[in-house]
């Protein structure tokens, strides 16, 4: 098999950084967020594995803030692909879409570091946490051999960011749990038409906030003003930090505890999650080369059998979990039956909202300048509305989320 295509080795990040700032290359992104955050972004490598619609603007957003990116993305340049990618050309049809995607990211972002990385080398990473997670390994040098693989794997980098197109949020949990021991911030995010969908998890996060007035006051010595307003025009900060809560304990929440003021949208979504995770477990969906099928859908606008079943699934699961969950219901009768025609269809309205979101939240772990939101986010076009939610909200147990019969 040929090798992968790179980028030329690079010299020792702290060194590149320099030369980057010293040259000013970067002058308009320092007046944004200043030398020091500029310097973190510089020194910092983000994995995307699947080149999504959202996956294709985070990219662009990383790399124009001088992001190091690595890509990660087997699927061949198809049609559906020119409909929202637009790093690649139309002649570079049947190429590998990570391959090309690269070319359009290098000529866009020249003095940033871009990288392939095999998907077969990510499906290795989760075959053996699975294994590891499930207690499979009956031979143990080899599943130490893995072991070290995938933590050398991981990390590599700050941030893995996964489409959940092609890798379900159930099968994430594994990865999530390592990224956490590793303190790697791990993100997923989902495509469904109208309906974008974002997960964070940043674990124990340390980021810095302005400090209030009275604590601003008290630093520069109790003055409230000072000689050419020098001491009241100085930014004084103070340290906070945030516990995100794990993949599996928001997977494995009970949504009828959430805030009454979270988006319906957000339950229906993780229903259909469910349910499309549950038939995956089954083996009802279809399966190619023992992995699930990575061919990105085209819009549908007819209803199929499994719509309605997935409506009746969604009804008494989220009547069973009560409070905010079973009003979802009645709340967005119509997603009930849209979403599971809409999923997985790429949109690039919905793809430029969740992108830019997630790349402003990345771009704030990176720095630890700025609260980051909470752990899912939710963008529906057709309202203009983007909202978030903690799940499990602060506080609450997690307890099984169970089907109702």
């Amino acid at each position: 098999m040929a090798a992968l295509p790179s980028s030329p080795a690079p010299a020792p990040e702290e060194t590149v950084a320099n030369s980057l700032l010293s040259h000013r290359v970067f002058d308009r992104q320092i007046r944004l967020w200043g030398v020091e955050s500029q310097r973190r972004l510089l020194s910092s490598h983000v994995l995307l594995v699947g080149l999504t619609s959202i996956h294709v603007e985070l990219a662009k957003n990383l790399a124009l803030s001088g992001v190091r990116v690595s890509v990660c993305d087997s699927r061949l340049v198809g049609e559906v692909d020119f409909s929202f990618n637009f790093l690649v050309n139309r002649d570079a049809e049947g190429q590998r879409v990570a391959t090309v995607s690269l070319a359009g990211l290098r000529e866009m972002a020249p003095f940033v570091v871009f990288e392939e990385v095999a998907e077969s080398e990510f499906q290795r990473l989760l075959a053996s946490l699975r294994e590891q997670d499930t207690g499979a390994k009956t031979q143990q040098s080899t599943g130490d051999q893995d072991a070290g693989h995938a933590v050398q794997f991981v990390q590599r980098f700050a941030a893995i960011s996964v489409a959940s197109e092609f890798y379900p949020l159930s099968s994430l949990a594994p990865l999530d749990a390592l990224c956490r021991r590793l303190n790697v911030a791990l993100c997923s995010c989902h495509c469904s038409g109208t309906l974008g969908f974002g997960f964070l998890d940043f674990h124990q996060h340390t980021f810095r906030v302005p400090a209030p007035k009275a604590q601003t006051s008290q630093a520069a010595g109790g003055k409230a003003t000072a000689t050419n307003g020098e001491e009241e025009s100085r930014p004084h900060h103070v340290m906070r930090e945030i516990s995100f809560p794990s993949l599996d304990d928001m997977l494995h929440c009970s949504l009828g505890n959430a805030d009454r003021k979270v988006d319906p949208a957000i339950f229906i979504y993780l229903t259909l999650e469910k349910w499309r995770a549950d038939k995956d477990a089954k083996g009802e969906n279809e399966q190619e080369n023992g992995t699930l099928s990575r061919l990105l859908p085209l819009p549908r606008y007819d209803i199929h059998p499994e719509d309605e079943e997935f409506a009746e699934f969604a009804q008494q699961l989220l009547r069973h979990e009560g409070g905010p969950a079973a009003a979802a219901c009645e709340q967005s009768p119509t997603l009930l039956k849209t979403l599971p025609m809409m999923w997985g269809c790429q949109y690039t309205v919905t793809a430029a909202v969740v992108g830019g979101i997630l790349a402003q939240e990345l771009r704030k772990y990176i720095t630890k300048e700025q609260e980051p939101i909470p752990n899912c986010l939710v963008f529906n076009s057709e309202t203009s509305t983007a909202a978030v939610a903690s799940l499990p909200p602060p506080g609450v147990s997690v307890s099984a989320l169970k089907t109702a019969v």
